[in-house]
């Protein structure tokens, strides 16, 4: 173990299941095709008993939506507002967009009212109906439909289940990293070269990244290809293909509850 770490860092449990990552090369891969062992599952289990206990929910703060905001209008506020036509409207500092739940944040936002759109440049910040929360470096989306995409983010995804008493804070269920993102829908969001991870971005114990991660809130459930699981930085498991619960159906603070596998798609996590 690497100095710095926190205190149960080198639990004994923990500590054991990195070694024997390690000694059992033929338990790190996992081939399409492939049946996993009985070990590679108990090692599993291992991991997520141990970080389970390390890797509490936390909590994010959560904007409330606008009572007295009509269903289907639109809110937009800015410090400076220019009209380009009788359909876009830029604004400019502190710019905000709001509609049906859906709040949009950034230096600057572009809105065009005749195709209910808007393009976002500089501190980009979404807050879903739902309030999972998505940050960006650039974005375009259409408001109503919620379809878009995104450079640079780095997202939130809440427990809509589970409230914390304050209205204006929500649990976070899992968070990470994208290159990019696109909004498939309202439910569901495909993310490319992306992190996932069910702990707190200070103390990101087990982190899953992958080339493609699809999130589907609605469903609860989560794939990702071509997927490697780090724990405390370190490479201990690749995957072809994966899916994962994103719901309340995980009890535990780790990634996933338990393990399986299929002929065809690779490894499928219940």
């Amino acid at each position: 173990m690497r100095s710095g770490l926190p205190k149960f860092a080198a639990t004994p449990l923990l500590t054991t299941s990195l070694l024997a990552s390690f000694l059992s090369p033929g338990i790190v891969h996992a081939y399409e095709g492939e049946l996993i062992d009985g070990f590679t599952s108990t090692l599993l289990e291992v991991y997520r008993e141990a970080v389970g206990q390390a890797c509490p929910p936390g909590v994010i703060e959560h904007r409330v939506p606008s009572a007295d905001l009509a269903e289907g209008a639109v809110a937009l506020e800015g410090e400076t507002t220019e009209l380009v036509d009788s359909n876009m409207l830029i604004f400019s500092g502190n710019a905000e967009i709001e509609k049906d739940g859906l709040i949009i944040n950034a230096d600057s936002l572009k809105y065009n009212k005749a195709d209910d759109t808007f393009t976002g440049e500089g501190n980009i910040r979404i807050q879903s109906p739902d309030g999972h929360i998505f940050q960006a470096d650039s974005m375009e989306m259409e408001v109503g439909t919620e379809l878009g995409s995104a450079k640079g983010v780095e997202y939130t995804i809440v427990n809509t289940e589970r409230k914390p008493k304050r209205e204006d804070r929500a649990f976070v269920r899992a968070q990470g990293r994208a290159d990019g993102i696109e909004f498939v829908g309202k439910d569901l969001i495909s993310l490319q070269n992306a992190t996932y991870s069910t702990c707190r971005k200070d103390k990101e114990i087990a982190v899953l990244s992958a080339t493609d991660i699809e999130l589907d809130t609605t469903a609860g459930t989560g794939k990702a290809k071509n997927m490697i699981l780090r724990m405390y930085d370190v490479p201990v498991f690749w995957f072809p293909y994966v899916s994962f619960p994103i719901d309340d159906t995980r009890k535990s603070g780790f990634l996933m509850p338990s393990i399986g596998s299929t002929t065809k798609s690779g490894t499928v996590f219940n």
